[in-house]
């Protein structure tokens, strides 16, 4: 709860500029991942990885588990491979 909180009474650029920087961390990540051959089966494990910090966040002491970073790796990829998938059938107009 502290960490909706923080975003819905913190400063508005501050929120944004964080935001689109981990959409842009997640998204080089991604691409970086694909083109190295891994395909989206390292975004699912990537997936995987971010769920089980958050997880584990929330045995933390004074520490509240954020989902937010779960939700943009899961955003990006579903982003990406809808792209893809457009472009594949442009490519076989």
């Amino acid at each position: 709860m502290d960490a909706i909180f923080s975003v819905l009474h913190g400063s508005l650029t501050v929120n944004a500029i964080f935001f689109a920087e981990k959409v842009y961390l997640y998204g080089a990540m991604l691409l970086m991942l694909v083109s190295m051959g891994l395909g989206l089966t390292a975004a699912v494990v990537l997936e995987c990885i971010l769920c089980a910090t958050s997880v584990l966040q929330t045995f933390t002491i004074d520490r509240s588990a954020e989902i937010t970073d779960v939700v943009l790796a899961m955003l990006t990829g579903v982003i990406y491979a809808f792209l893809r998938r457009q472009s594949r059938n442009r490519g076989a107009l």
